[in-house]
């Protein structure tokens, strides 16, 4: 019988029943769920339907949740409030957690906190990571309980175990309740830093002794779980960028292709040499980032493939990246000074590597300098000479002014207009005055 359901249903997906379509035969969840993955909603749902009402719990979440989106029949929060309580109470985590948002939010139903709680609770007591997540926000919220972030902080970490931590702490829909338990995120960074890097920066710890003691706290935990997940990591990545490699062949040939203005041939060889660390295809890359070449234009992509060459041994990548910063095409380095710094910071590492046309533009740069100070050191000795000369002039003018001040005053003697005349020098000059 589940094989002719299988039969059937492939023909109804196939358009031969899609008028009508009879559930006599749909025997199982499987069945449902197979059309509904097929996006065979209309079909689905009366299929759940019918399961439904013989109490089967997995078939009432679903239809709870299919008005609740609209899919196959038209969207209805009360419908789907209505099956979720039905899927909820015959104890289906999944319709818990659903029916539990809604009631926090007050979607289809009487907004209520306390029901919203006890449901995530429910969930939560079942490992389901969903309703232990929610369950911690309220927590960390103070919704219906009191605030409380130790509890909040501890739910969040079961969370991530459960999702196999730390992989999915990325997420930022978990991430940033997660931060705000462990002084602005800065535990999940150190953790990673930590591991991979083997140390961690000074300023990173300084920001967060909170997270450091965190995760002292707790370091035999986060270790394991981390080094388990890490290493699986590690190796399924390996193994992809090893495959990707063989697949693309020599590294040459996308160059070749750059070069040729076949960028679609060229992107997918240089991308998987640039994944296992080849320098000059993570330059490449920049470039086609840089100006659009075969790919959306994207400054960001082009930075960072430009510094991972750059750390890799390619003076000319940090060269490019100089380029990048001095034209404003860095994203957050928009004041001059930041601009400026950082690309002169990547000029020098790019003429450190040995790359010519960054050594050239040092020297010049140097010599362009020297010429300029050179130049301001003659401007400032003629601005001296200039105002040398100025008041050399006016001693002159105040010597000419003091001897016709004298002269008329002997004229006044003569002509006996200054009675006592009193004489006296002053620098050297003869003076004289009258009573």
């Amino acid at each position: 019988m589940k094989n002719l359901s299988k039969i059937l249903m492939t023909i109804m997906l196939t358009g031969t029943w899609l008028v009508c379509p009879v559930l006599t035969w749909a025997e199982s969840f499987e069945d449902a769920e197979y059309a509904h993955n097929a996006d065979a909603h209309k079909v689905s749902f009366s299929m759940f339907e019918k399961l439904a009402e013989q109490d089967d719990a997995r078939a009432q979440f679903y239809l709870g949740h299919m008005y609740r989106e609209g899919e196959g029949v038209k969207a209805s929060s009360k419908k789907a409030a209505k099956w979720l309580e039905k899927s909820a109470a015959l104890g289906n985590d999944h319709a818990r957690v659903m029916l539990g948002y809604m009631y926090w939010t007050g979607e289809g139903v009487r907004e209520s906190e306390e029901q919203a709680f006890e449901l995530f609770k429910l969930a939560s007591e079942n490992d389901h990571e969903a309703g232990r997540y929610y369950l911690a926000r309220m927590y960390y919220g103070g919704y219906f309980v009191e605030k409380d972030k130790q509890e909040a902080f501890n739910l969040f970490n079961q969370v991530f175990r459960l999702k196999g931590w730390p992989a999915d702490i990325r997420d930022d829909s978990v991430k940033g309740h997660f931060w705000n338990m462990t002084s602005g995120g800065d535990l999940v960074d150190y953790i990673y830093d930590m591991r991979t890097k083997g140390g961690f920066k000074e300023t990173f710890t300084a920001k967060s002794a909170a997270a450091k003691k965190t995760y002292d706290d707790n370091k035999q935990l986060y270790i394991d779980d981390f080094d388990k997940w890490f290493e699986k990591k590690q190796a399924a990545d390996k193994a992809k960028i090893e495959g990707d490699v063989a697949a693309a062949g020599r590294v040459e040939n996308g160059i070749s292709a750059y070069h040729s203005g076949d960028y679609l041939h060229a992107h997918p060889i240089l991308l998987a040499h640039a994944n296992n660390g080849h320098m000059t295809a993570q330059t490449y890359l920049g470039l086609m980032y840089r100006d659009g070449l075969g790919v959306a234009q994207n400054d960001g992509t082009a930075n960072e493939w430009f510094l991972k060459a750059g750390e890799n041994g390619s003076g000319e990548a940090y060269y490019y990246y100089s380029g990048m910063a001095y034209n404003y095409r860095v994203p957050n380095l928009h004041a001059n000074t930041n601009r400026w710094g950082a690309g002169w910071e990547a000029m020098n590492s790019s003429a450190e590597l040995g790359y010519q046309p960054a050594i050239d533009y040092l020297q010049k740069s140097k010599a362009r300098k020297q010429a300029e100070q050179e130049a301001e050191q003659l401007e400032r000795e003629r601005l001296l000479r200039e105002s040398a000369d100025a008041n050399a002039e006016t001693d002159q003018a105040r010597r000419i002014r003091l001897k016709k001040e004298f002269d008329d005053q002997m004229d006044d003697i003569r002509l006996g207009r200054c009675r006592n005349p009193y004489y006296y020098k002053v620098n050297g000059e003869q003076r004289v005055s009258c009573d």
